[in-house]
């Protein structure tokens, strides 16, 4: 049976990089490795201390020679690992203890596809369940049943296009099948998207379960947070998007194209946040996000 590395991209907080262990030693199936990679942060050597503190040898700490950056991070976890499936387990979540041996079932079952990924439960920064609105929304974009062991060509991207349903860290990727594919260091918050979109592009197949097997925490140092409150993920949407439209065209998808060109996903998160800013009173931020809407719609 394969084994699969569980490559952690690390920068701080060492307690939720704990949780964060402890769930993959937890795992049904014994068959993982798991490697932390530091990027040069501030807890190394309190990160380094703990992996050994584990005294596992399938746990190993690796430190980049210099600070990557968030892509470059993402791309060195897959260049060390050892085995040719690969999870990019975020340092701040949790897998649930099936995680594991779903991803290898899923493998199995479609051996062509060049990631596999879960749906999440969401929780929050001390690890209890918690709502999240927008997560619940891309329910209503991923596609039923047995559509999502095979997503592939413009049916899929015109579904990703309307709204990325893939939460990233869930994703077991296959270094065989991706080649040299790697993230881009262009962009912060769509660099998954653009990832998928880019394999679609190029004829590959991404294969997912409809089950929940990872906890992805949303607290309010979370990059997504941060990124969505400064606006700068929605730019960056707004540019992908723009550049798919030609992408699409040159295809001869002409529908995706035209999901593209709408935005209408950045619209409606836009206003999603509009209406949270008018319920806390924030009119610097209600302002700030009609101002986008005024240069982008």
């Amino acid at each position: 049976m394969s084994e699969l590395t569980f490559a952690i991209p690390f920068y701080k907080d060492v307690e939720l990089l704990r949780h964060t262990l402890d769930s993959v030693r937890a795992q049904s199936s014994p068959k993982w490795r798991c490697l932390v990679v530091d990027d040069r942060g501030p807890d190394t050597e309190a990160a380094r201390s703990l992996v050994e503190s584990y005294q596992d040898e399938r746990m190993s700490f690796y430190q980049n020679e210099s600070n990557l950056g968030l892509a470059g991070n993402w791309n060195q976890c897959l260049e060390k690992a050892e085995t040719d499936l690969v999870c990019l387990l975020h340092a701040d979540d949790e897998l649930q203890t099936d995680y594991l041996e779903s991803m290898l079932h899923l493998v199995q079952e479609n051996p062509e596809s060049s990631l596999y990924f879960t749906q999440a439960k969401i929780i929050d920064g001390q690890g209890k369940p918690t709502f999240s609105f927008v997560d619940f929304v891309k329910v209503f974009f991923r596609p039923k049943g047995e559509e999502l062991k095979r997503l592939h060509g413009e049916e899929a991207t015109r579904r990703l296009l309307r709204g990325n349903f893939i939460m990233c860290p869930t994703i077991t990727y296959s270094r065989a099948r991706l080649g040299s594919e790697r993230f881009n260091a262009r962009w912060k918050m769509v660099l998954d998207l653009e990832f998928y979109l880019r394999l679609l592009v190029k004829g590959h197949t991404l294969s997912g379960t409809p089950r929940a097997h990872y906890r992805y925490r949303r607290h309010e140092s979370n990059q997504t947070v941060l990124l969505t409150e400064n606006l700068s993920r929605f730019e960056e949407e707004c540019a992908l998007l723009d550049e798919y439209v030609a992408v699409c065209e040159s295809k001869g998808w002409p529908h995706a194209a035209g999901i593209a060109k709408r935005k209408g996903v950045v619209f409606f998160n836009i206003l999603f946040n509009v209406m949270k800013d008018l319920l806390a009173f924030r009119l610097s931020g209600v302002s700030r996000k009609v101002a986008f809407l005024r240069r982008h719609f």
